[in-house]
């Protein structure tokens, strides 16, 4: 009987200590995409929940008919004023965030680093944990699928590090595979985005 008590103490301290609560393969996969799904369902719904609650006259007369700095100030914390006074049209819509960050401090702080970070970083155990927590079905750090995926990982690292451009580099237009070029056309959408007034339509 005590034989059998201790491994049964055993057999549940293991369980506990397993990371991600015991998740591999695809219930991992489901885990971490509902949490960034989550994420940015929550920067959306933001977008759009503001987008048409700042200018409803009830909300102004709640916020004291904010000046374009103070409203943009209101836009910015998103929360304010929810659970104050006010219309339950545009306080419940603005309170509604929060279900998406419950999902997210259920799930985001028990999720897995991410393994190409691990790998870049010279953590490369964990790293390899990480990958056959992900693959699941019993995989483990030594098996073949997990090390030629590590390995294709810190290739791709190391490719991309070798070709890294430093700031000073590109912007004196430096090095053969058009960097300069590519800031400015980054740089330049964006720049043509807020000429082009999308803004006054969302805020």
């Amino acid at each position: 009987m005590g034989n059998e008590s201790t491994g049964a103490d055993n057999n549940a301290m293991d369980s506990k200590r397993r990371p991600y609560f015991g998740m591999t393969g695809k219930r991992l996969n489901v885990w971490i995409t509902i949490a960034c799904t989550t994420a940015m369902t929550l920067f959306g719904y933001d977008q759009g929940v503001f987008g048409g609650i700042i200018v409803t006259p009830d909300f102004l007369n709640t916020m004291g008919n904010p000046n374009p700095t103070l409203q943009g100030t209101i836009v910015s914390l998103y929360d304010i004023g929810c659970f104050l006074s006010g219309s339950i049209t545009w306080r419940f819509p603005i309170a509604f965030q929060l279900v998406f960050s419950f999902i997210l401090l259920s799930t985001a702080p028990w999720l897995p680093e991410s393994p190409r970070w691990l790998l870049a970083h010279d953590h490369y155990e964990e790293g390899l944990q990480v990958l056959a927590a992900l693959e699941g079905n019993g995989a483990t750090t030594k098996d073949d699928i997990i090390i030629d995926h590590a390995e294709e990982i810190l290739a791709a690292a190391r490719s991309q590090k070798a070709a890294a451009q430093s700031w000073s580099n590109i912007l004196r237009g430096g090095g053969s595979n058009g960097m300069i070029q590519r800031l400015l056309l980054g740089a330049g959408t964006q720049w043509m985005q807020q000429l082009a007034g999308i803004n006054v339509t969302s805020y």
